[in-house]
């Protein structure tokens, strides 16, 4: 398990708390009407405290799309957090406790769609990152930040997050760049890159782009960190998003 971490005993019980990366799920939501589903996706081992967390980034139909709603297992999550950007893209950041199984099927609602791949099934950068962690509160403080193209292609491709984290606390971020051309990038501050799509006309002739979800434990409180990335000025950048989110123990 990528950036697996297990630590101090927890106040609820004498297990420690343990965060870790579980699995992602590419071009695999299935469309019906406003809602896209993610069907079995891996979210480890069953815990009475467990708390499961999605990164999640796909585009929606139009413009105007706006994001209604996620649900894990068909519990309505206890908080999300998705930042939405005029050329339809959307990243999200959602969790919820769920104590049983070790499987979830996730679905997110939009106001009037969603953009498919020419397969109808997934869409281009369509994305469902799983995290399991035991021992966390099911809130968490959210900073997002996005660039948007606008139709423009903006010189600038930076984004970036700063939170305080607390000790024994973790963060998970989600960010990327479509374009119409190749794209790369530079990462900084991130412990881990859990997962990396780095799309290449893989759906859809017209886009390209890269989708990364990461995330960074601290044993010690840190006040001040910040992760930076910055695509690659060459390409010519259709919009560029990111949404972090900081968990704390209980």
């Amino acid at each position: 398990m990528s950036g697996h971490h297990q630590r101090r005993a927890s106040s609820i019980d004498l297990e420690a708390t343990d965060f870790g990366y579980i699995s992602t799920a590419a071009e695999t939501g299935v469309d019906s009407g406003n809602t896209r589903t993610w069907t079995n996706v891996a979210i480890g081992g069953a815990h009475p405290n467990r708390l499961v967390i999605f990164t999640i980034h796909c585009q929606g139909l139009t413009n105007s799309t706006t994001y209604t709603d996620i649900s894990i297992n068909g519990v309505t999550a206890d908080q999300w957090e998705a930042r939405s950007d005029v050329q339809r893209g959307v990243a999200a950041i959602a969790c919820a406790k769920i104590p049983t199984g070790t499987t979830a099927n996730v679905v997110f609602t939009s106001s009037d769609g969603w953009t498919p791949a020419p397969s109808g099934t997934g869409g281009t950068g369509d994305l469902i990152n799983g995290y399991r962690a035991v021992n966390y509160a099911n809130t968490f403080s959210v900073k997002s930040d996005a660039n948007d193209g606008g139709g423009s292609y903006p010189a600038s491709t930076t984004l970036t997050t700063t939170d305080t984290i607390p000790a024994d606390g973790f963060k998970v971020s989600i960010l990327g760049w479509a374009s119409y051309d190749p794209f790369t990038y530079t990462l900084t501050g991130a412990e881990t890159e859990d997962y990396v799509r780095d799309i290449d006309e893989a759906l859809d002739s017209n886009t390209r782009g890269v989708w990364v979800s990461c995330s960074t434990y601290s044993a010690v409180a840190n006040t001040n960190h910040v992760i930076t990335g910055i695509g690659d000025n060459v390409g010519l950048a259709n919009y560029n998003i990111m949404v972090s989110g900081v968990f704390t123990p209980e």
